[in-house]
């Protein structure tokens, strides 16, 4: 999705909060060509308090005023991120 994306102006952000900082690298090394950054105090998740993020994975997606508008408690596939990408993407910013 990033990948498709890319040219739209959104940004996509990983954050890894769980394994060594050596196996999070070695995940994302080939494999994710978005930013990402290891987390393992989860401060970053307790930004998102409100949504209450509790397990893993989730996918929280921002719109361009920084509003939260979507939240996925779960793993999710590329057509089911696309539409809501597509619409984030066509917002004025």
């Amino acid at each position: 999705m990033y990948q498709a994306s890319r040219d739209t102006g959104v940004t996509f952000l990983g954050v890894n909060t769980q394994n060594g900082k050596d196996a999070a690298t070695a995940f994302a090394r080939g494999r994710v060509t978005f930013p990402s950054l290891f987390d393992p105090p989860g401060r970053v998740a307790l930004q998102f308090r409100e949504v209450g993020l509790v397990g893993l994975p989730n996918t929280v997606v921002l719109d361009r005023q920084g509003r939260i508008a979507t939240v996925f408690r779960r793993a999710i596939v590329k057509s089911e991120l696309e539409p809501v990408v597509a619409q984030l993407a066509a917002e004025q910013s």
